[in-house]
């Protein structure tokens, strides 16, 4: 994996542990929960970007993650491209 990657797998991590250590002052001035949220890491392009060689290793580091999720712009552009022909109809 990218230094890149596994930095921004760090610092969503370290961003959700500081969200959990605060929550409760957070909650105490305004109506805020947070219970176990969800990271998401946005990240490169599955298609043009990772051989078939350096794929096999991509999917077991996020499918290893516990607690982040990584999604490729390219599968995000394609969900989306999904929810919109769902929406309109054309499937």
């Amino acid at each position: 994996m990218s230094t890149d990657l596994t930095g921004a797998v760090l610092q969503v991590s370290n961003y959700k542990d500081s969200l959990m250590e605060e929550r409760k002052f957070l909650a105490d001035k305004k109506k805020f929960y947070a219970f176990n949220p969800q990271c998401l890491v946005i990240t490169g392009n599955l298609t043009n970007e990772i051989d078939d060689d350096k794929r096999k290793s991509f999917e077991l580091f996020r499918t290893g993650l516990k607690d982040v999720n990584i999604i490729t712009y390219d599968e995000l552009f394609k969900k989306v491209e999904n929810l919109i022909n769902l929406i309109e109809g054309k499937f």
